[in-house]
């Protein structure tokens, strides 16, 4: 990315600063949102070719990449009404919604609650771990309460910023990352505390998004889904069944990429996703002009 990166605040209903960045000069616009405990400053090369059609607004939700860490989070309805009040006191037009993860999952939400603010959509690896009529209660003790348990072992401080990085490099999540976005993680993902650092996102808070999942919801969401949208999953990702994505895909008419890497391709294979994203953030623009599915332009 060579054009300038430019600092986002805005504040929150509640009174929180919200913190990120904003990518690219012109074109249609987009607002970006992240997974769960990764900042937005870690996916700058992997939107690099998007920024280059669109003005990319990436804010950074509540406890992550500097962002105010909230005193609880009990539900989803606070990061929602956030990315809504962002888009409604910021643009004078619908704009289009990228988001991985946790942020692919809220993107389609609000694309589906308020369908007069977005014109299309980028969902990577939103997590859906089996098909509308399987047994999400079940899935939710095994998986879901293992990435809970994960999350509240998680390691959070360290005595210096090179001790961080030693532990964090190549190891877990952080396995496969290109350079830049494992920097960008160590400077953003990361605060000081007196002399040594601290996660940005606590991981109460990273274990409290995980149990609040939406779940089976999201069929329905995507179910009135009448918006041009992408869906992508990494090939080897353990968060996204194939067959439950393609379910997904079907009712809202949209197609599906597979990319190389796992839940955190974007932070693996940057320069692909980026050529990757920047296709589809085309045919979804085309497809929104003519009033269709993305899935026509492939």
């Amino acid at each position: 990315m060579n054009d300038p990166v430019h600092a986002l605040s805005f504040r929150t209903a509640d009174g929180l600063t919200l913190r990120g960045e904003r990518w690219g000069a012109g074109g249609c616009p987009a607002v970006f949102t992240q997974a769960n405990g990764l900042p937005v400053q870690c996916y700058r090369a992997a939107c690099g070719e998007v920024a280059a059609l669109a003005e990319v607004h990436a804010l950074n939700s509540r406890g992550n990449g500097g962002s105010d860490v909230p005193a609880a989070l009990p539900d989803w309805d606070l990061p929602l009404a956030d990315l809504r009040g962002y888009i409604e006191r910021t643009f004078g037009e619908p704009v289009l919604l990228i988001g991985h993860s946790f942020g692919a999952i809220l993107s389609l939400r609000l694309a589906a609650e308020a369908p007069h603010l977005v014109r299309g959509l980028l969902l990577l690896e939103p997590v859906i771990l089996a098909g509308r009529g399987e047994d999400w209660a079940a899935l939710r003790k095994l998986h879901g309460q293992a990435m809970i348990d994960a999350a509240l072992r998680r390691r959070d401080r360290w005595p210096s910023r090179k001790e961080a990085e030693e532990r964090l490099r190549g190891r877990g999540i952080y396995a496969g990352w290109a350079e830049p976005a494992l920097r960008a993680f160590l400077e953003h993902g990361l605060l000081p505390e007196g002399a040594g650092v601290k996660l940005a996102c606590p991981p109460w808070l990273e274990a409290a998004t995980y149990g609040t999942h939406p779940g089976t919801k999201m069929f329905a969401w995507a179910e009135r889904m009448r918006l041009p949208a992408v869906l992508f999953r990494g090939a080897s990702s353990d968060a996204v069944h194939p067959g439950a994505m393609a379910e997904m895909a079907s009712l809202m008419g949209a197609e599906v990429a597979v990319m190389p890497g796992g839940h955190t391709f974007p932070m693996e294979h940057p320069r692909e996703t980026a050529r990757t994203l920047a296709g589809a953030l085309r045919r979804v623009l085309a497809a929104q002009t003519r009033g269709g599915s993305a899935a026509t332009g492939a």
